[in-house]
């Protein structure tokens, strides 16, 4: 069955492997990649699903934040497109570390339950057996998108291993009312993007190209070289077990079923947009009230840390400064 997989897709981890050495081959010092074993408990289960997280760790030059920063990326994605990123971070933090959640990447891939409750624990809960076994006693967790809702839970039901939340352009908050779209924009939020990508089969990279093209002539133009981004994830995606865990948390046009919520946490938050996103354009922050310091990256969308990078690395130093 495997082999067939990937004759239809004409990918492997082998090679989703060599994509993501070549892209990280830009963070232009040692960095090391490894995967962690993590354990999830679950009541669906007969007993424990042992799986393991992948894991990139970069040791900086910079003394200024001494508290390690952990990178978790958002829906589609992987931590190899943080890649300009590490460059920069390793300039003032110490320890750097980012992971590909459970289901994406380079991660292992289960079979997610298509219970909302029982799938958001299979995130969170990993990320705590990743640190458990990364013996990190405290962390910063700095995440994109569909990662910051997943962060965010995290550091709701673990307070004591937080010691800053860094959200950027973070999907999952409460959305002031959106206009009617029609029946087509319904359709299309009730489908898996992912999923028709690994149906496509050989035709999935042109059909992928032809959907994203700005997203990867302009947006990513800047992060590797020629086509390195394009092959990383899209190797990453016709791969991916995730989406289903995603998609079990979803609600049509793109709503969280259970919005979040800043209440109750224990450590300083920020929250950092883009001017022009769709997420800045729908989310409600006067529900988040006081609870956070909000940031406004102008000329920059959802992909904020690749299309203003200096700007962006600095609305993060900031809220460093703040754990």
């Amino acid at each position: 069955m495997l082999d067939v997989g990937r004759f239809w897709s004409g990918t492997s981890p082998e090679i989703l492997a060599d994509c993501e050495h070549r892209l990280l081959s830009h963070v232009g010092s040692a960095y090391k990649v490894y995967p962690v074993p993590v354990q999830i408990e679950s009541q669906l289960l007969c007993g424990p699903s042992n799986e393991s997280i992948h894991t990139f760790e970069l040791k900086g030059g910079g003394l200024k934040f001494s508290t390690p920063v952990v990178l978790v990326h958002g829906f589609a994605s992987a931590l190899g497109t943080f890649v300009n990123l590490f460059r920069e971070l390793k300039k003032c933090c110490h320890s750097v570390y980012a992971i590909d959640l459970l289901g994406f990447g380079r991660s292992s891939k289960p079979v997610f339950p298509s219970d909302s409750f029982a799938a958001e624990g299979f995130f969170v809960d990993s990320i705590e057996s990743w640190r458990i076994r990364m013996k990190l006693p405290a962390m910063v967790l700095c995440a994109h998108s569909f990662g910051a809702y997943i962060a965010t839970n995290y550091a709701q039901k673990f307070p004591a291993v937080v010691k800053g939340l860094i959200l950027f352009e973070p999907w999952g908050f409460r959305c002031t009312e959106l206009s009617q779209r029609g029946w087509l924009h319904t359709f299309e939020s009730a489908v898996n993007p992912l999923r028709l990508l690994k149906i496509a089969g050989p035709a999935a990279p042109f059909l992928m190209r032809l959907f994203t093209r700005e997203l990867f002539q302009c947006t990513f133009a800047g992060i590797g070289k020629h086509d390195e981004m394009f092959m990383y994830l899209y190797h990453s995606n016709a791969q991916c077990t995730g989406d289903s865990g995603f998609m079990a948390l979803k609600e049509l046009n793109y709503r969280a079923k259970r919005p979040l919520s800043l209440l109750g946490l224990q450590c300083s938050v920020t929250l950092i947009f883009g001017a022009d996103s769709w997420i800045y354009a729908t989310v409600d922050l006067h529900a988040l009230g006081e609870e956070a310091f909000i940031e406004i990256i102008p000329n920059a969308g959802h992909q904020l840390y690749a299309e203003q990078l200096d700007l962006f690395v600095c609305a993060v130093c900031k809220a460093m400064e703040r754990v």
